[in-house]
C-alpha cells in the first residue's frame, strides 16, 4: 500500500518521489490489541484461542508485517497466546471453510479471529453464524472499506444500530483519503524543503463507536 507523489522539479524533468505507506505492524497491533482486550473484558474466566485468517502464505512485507502486529497486539494483553494461522490463499470463500473448519476443533472454547482483510471478516461472520457459535467468537479485520463500513444507503456490519455483530471493526487504513497526504508533501518539496523519505498513514480502529464520525450517513435525514 504505497503511492508516491512525483513531481517535475525542473524543465530538466527531474522527478523527485516521495512514499506515503501504511504502517502494517501498527494496524496489525491495533487490531490484536482490540481482541484481547475484548476478551479480558467478557471472557475474563476463558482461555480462548486466537486465529489469524486470510492470505497468510502471502510473503510479501506488508502481509508479513501485519501479521507480526496481530501477534503482538495479541500478545500485550494475553502474553500466553499465541494465534494460529488459518491460509485461505487469498479467497474469502476459502476463508469461511477454513475457519468452519477449524470452529470444529474448538467445540469448547472462545475464538478471537484476525482477518487479514474486510472480505475474510465476512467470511468469517458467515461461517459462524452457520456453525451456531455467535456467541463464542468475536472478529477485528483490517481494511475498513466500503463492504464492512457502508456507503450512505448501503449496508453496514459496522453500525451502532446493529448490536448483535460480532465484528468488532475494522482498522483503517483511509486509501480514499492519501491525497490530503501527498499534497502537502508535494507542495514542500516543489518550495525545495527536506521532507521524510517515508510517511506512514494513520491507522484507528472503526467500530459502533467512531464509524459514524469518520463516515458520516449524509442521508440519514
Amino acid at each position: 500500500m504505497t503511492i508516491a507523489a512525483r513531481i517535475a522539479s525542473s524543465p530538466s524533468s527531474i522527478v523527485v518521489s516521495e512514499a506515503v505507506t501504511a504502517d502494517n505492524i501498527a494496524a496489525g497491533r491495533i487490531a490484536g490489541e482490540a481482541l484481547g482486550k475484548f476478551a479480558k473484558e467478557n471472557w475474563p474466566d476463558q482461555t480462548p484461542v486466537a486465529a489469524i485468517l486470510g492470505d497468510v502464505s502471502d510473503p510479501g512485507a506488508a502481509v508479513t508485517a501485519r501479521i507480526q502486529g496481530l501477534t503482538e497486539g495479541l500478545r500485550q494483553e494475553l502474553s500466553d497466546l499465541s494465534p494460529v494461522q488459518l491460509d485461505s490463499a487469498g479467497h474469502s470463500v476459502r476463508a469461511g471453510s477454513v475457519l468452519a473448519k477449524f470452529l470444529v476443533t474448538q467445540t469448547r472454547r472462545k475464538i478471537l479471529v484476525a482477518a487479514l482483510d474486510d472480505a475474510s471478516a465476512l467470511a468469517a461472520k458467515s461461517a459462524v453464524e452457520t456453525a451456531g457459535r455467535m456467541s463464542d467468537c468475536v472478529i477485528v479485520s483490517q481494511g475498513a472499506d466500503r463492504s464492512i463500513h457502508g456507503g450512505a444507503s448501503e449496508k453496514k456490519e459496522i453500525d451502532p444500530a446493529n448490536r448483535g455483530s460480532i465484528v468488532l471493526g475494522s482498522v483503517a487504513y483511509f486509501l480514499d483519503r492519501y491525497g490530503y497526504e501527498i499534497l502537502p508533501i508535494a507542495l514542500r518539496m516543489l518550495r525545495g524543503e527536506q521532507v521524510p523519505s517515508q510517511t506512514s498513514t494513520k491507522h484507528i480502529l472503526i467500530s459502533a463507536k467512531n464509524v459514524f464520525v469518520e463516515y458520516p450517513p449524509y442521508d440519514m435525514n
